[in-house]
């Protein structure tokens, strides 16, 4: 069980929690989250409770939020922190405290995920995909490095960071051992990890390394959708 403090008397607070056990479930991690309106009240839960990851607003009601990260730091505390603002005029003395991410306000879900994702991965099982080599080997995918699926005839093709594995099965049964909230099937002959689509064009995805997934015409409004809605 991963454990969050959210400290921040705004109207973002509640929100906050409501997107940390979102990504959490995305993710496939358990999570508490309790959130927290001042530094006095969280310093008070925290001689009773150990947090795995803090979220911190930078400045609440003229308490500084560095300076209380700062004492815990003093203090041995190991948790992650993740800092928020409505400023950026507070980067750099955050870092001195040696967070793990500066999130500006109004808030998107996309700047709040990879932050949380480094947090969160040490309680995380690596989830994987096995697949049939071209020889019959058993062929074993990382989520995480996987980029999108392509299919040829019988044949596979799994791009993914470390280069392109060759595959045979059927793309609509792989689809199906994927995680629906992650991998969207674009085309009847293409699975797109949405982690690393950077956006929709008219018709295909534009990956972060530069490679474009096909996005089926009468899919592309759908297809839209579902990428603004998964980035928040």
């Amino acid at each position: 069980m991963m454990t969050v403090a959210v400290c921040d008397d705004s109207r973002y607070a509640v929100f906050f929690a409501e997107e940390l056990r979102f990504l959490a479930e995305e993710a496939g991690v358990d999570v508490s989250v309790d959130v927290f309106k001042s530094y006095s009240y969280l310093q008070t839960a925290m001689k009773s409770k150990k947090y795995d990851l803090l979220l911190l607003e930078t400045v609440i009601r003229g308490v500084s939020g560095i300076d209380f990260a700062r004492n815990l730091r003093l203090s041995h505390c190991e948790a992650d922190i993740i800092f928020v603002s409505a400023s950026a005029e507070h980067a750099l003395p955050a870092y001195s405290v040696f967070p793990i991410g500066y999130i500006l306000k109004p808030f998107q879900r996309r700047r709040l995920r990879a932050p949380f994702r480094r947090a969160a991965e040490k309680y995380v099982k690596k989830p994987t995909l096995i697949l049939r080599g071209m020889n019959g080997e058993k062929i074993t995918v990382s989520l995480e490095d996987l980029l999108y699926i392509e299919v040829i005839g019988n044949e596979l093709d799994i791009h993914c960071r470390t280069g392109v594995s060759k595959c045979v099965g059927s793309l609509s049964e792989t689809y199906l051992d994927l995680p629906q909230k992650q991998f969207y099937r674009s085309h009847r002959s293409f699975i797109v990890n949405l982690n690393y689509v950077v956006r929709a064009a008219k018709y295909y995805f534009v990956m972060d390394n530069g490679d474009k997934v096909t996005i089926a015409k009468n899919r592309y409004a759908e297809a839209k959708s579902i990428l603004t809605d998964f980035v928040g």
